[in-house]
């Protein structure tokens, strides 16, 4: 979990390095989370019998967009190439 919490407080840092274990650990655990955010919506969606956006997945995923894109250009430069 402390992958997970490094990687967002560094939400712009687009500089620096990132280790094999923070790339990877962040990216589990925000799979995992974008799973639970499923979940949870389509128990919604069966519990209420109604159409319902994918509200707490899109917020989620729309929050953690950029820490990906920093913590996958950092693991990029961490090997040797160039993220853009």
């Amino acid at each position: 979990m402390k992958w997970y919490l490094k990687v967002l407080h560094q939400y712009f840092d687009f500089s620096g390095r990132a280790r094999r274990t923070e790339f990877w650990m962040f990216t589990i655990i925000n799979f995992l989370f974008a799973c639970a955010a499923m979940f949870i919506e389509f128990g919604i969606l069966i519990y209420l019998k109604t159409d319902f956006l994918n509200v707490f997945t899109t917020a989620y995923l729309l929050v953690t967009y950029i820490p990906s894109l920093a913590v996958t250009e950092r693991r990029l430069q961490d090997i040797g190439k160039r993220g853009w």
